[in-house]
C-alpha cells in the first residue's frame, strides 16, 4: 500500500461472497485502506460486512487515480453506475440528507468530541465512564 501513499482516488471494496461492493474516494487512498482495515471509518453497513465475511472476502479495487478536484466527480460517475449496496450515502454532494441520526448516535457523537478536547488519557477515561457509566483506570 506505500505505492499508493498521498495519491489520491477512487476506489471499491468488492465482497466475492455476495458481488456488493463499497466505493469511496480519498486523498490518500494508503491511509483510507488502513482505516477500512482497522475499523476507523464511519460506515457501518461496511463494518458488519466485514465482520460478517472477514476481510479475506474483500478486494480493494483502485477505480482511478485523479486529482483532488476532480475526487467527488469520478465517485459519484462510480455511485451511479455501479449503485453500491454498502454505500450508506448515494449523493456525494450531501452524503447525509434525509438521513437522521438516532438518540444514541447523538449522545455517541458528543462523547466522543468531549474525550477528543482533553489529553490522550483522560480521553479513555471519558469515553470509558461516558459508555459504561463507570471508570477502571489501567496503568
Amino acid at each position: 500500500m506505500q505505492e499508493l501513499k498521498g495519491k489520491s482516488g477512487v476506489y471499491l471494496f468488492f465482497n466475492h461472497v455476495n458481488g456488493h461492493c463499497y466505493i469511496g474516494s480519498s486523498v490518500d487512498l494508503s491511509h483510507r485502506f488502513y482505516c477500512h482495515l482497522f475499523g476507523f471509518h464511519s460506515n457501518v453497513v461496511l463494518q458488519n460486512a466485514f465482520n460478517k465475511y472477514s476481510i479475506g472476502s474483500f478486494s480493494f479495487i483502485i477505480l482511478c487515480l485523479c486529482s483532488k478536484s476532480l475526487l467527488l466527480t469520478h465517485e459519484q460517475k462510480a455511485l451511479d453506475l455501479l449503485s453500491p449496496v454498502y454505500n450508506i450515502a448515494k449523493k456525494v454532494s450531501a452524503p447525509f440528507f434525509g438521513l437522521c441520526h438516532t438518540p444514541w448516535n447523538i449522545s455517541s457523537m458528543q462523547l466522543l468530541l468531549q474525550a477528543l478536547k482533553q489529553p490522550f488519557q483522560q480521553r479513555i477515561l471519558v469515553l470509558i465512564t461516558g459508555f459504561t457509566g463507570n471508570a477502571i483506570l489501567l496503568k
